[in-house]
């Protein structure tokens, strides 16, 4: 996943109360997320997000970022 770290950094965590149980949930927004990773997104009735999917580009994320800070600390390979 080629910059997966800026993609990740444009998404936005949310909180919300669903209408139909009235229970709190948290998650990102399928419309928002579409313009940073349309892949993530299922387009039917309702737009919904693979989330098992979106661990994918957590994963790539937190590996760049390692690299980031083994450069920084002078251990990089």
């Amino acid at each position: 996943i080629d910059s997966a770290l800026d993609k990740v950094v444009k998404m936005r965590g949310v909180t919300f109360d669903r209408i139909d149980s009235g229970k709190s949930g948290a998650g990102v927004l399928a419309d928002e997320l579409e313009s940073i990773a349309p892949e993530l997104v299922h387009d039917g009735e309702y737009k919904s997000v693979a989330y098992g999917n979106l661990t994918s580009y957590l994963i790539e994320a937190i590996k760049e970022l390692k690299q980031e800070v083994e450069v920084l600390r002078g251990t990089a390979s």
